[in-house]
């Protein structure tokens, strides 16, 4: 956990406070973190959803 937070860039109490539910958890910390992992997060679109629009 120490290096996720070094390379997030983020305290170790504030990640875990986040992910905990202490505090809100924002896309940016979200972001940071699964960046630190070599992750990359992404959005689809679910079929159908978006007709109502």
């Amino acid at each position: 956990m120490s290096r996720v937070t070094c390379d997030a860039g983020l305290p170790q109490e504030n990640l875990y406070k986040a992910f905990s539910g202490e505090r809100n958890l924002t896309p940016d910390t979200i972001l940071r973190a699964v960046d630190s992992l070599g992750l990359k997060l992404r959005a689809e679109v679910l079929t159908g959803t978006l007709d109502s629009f």
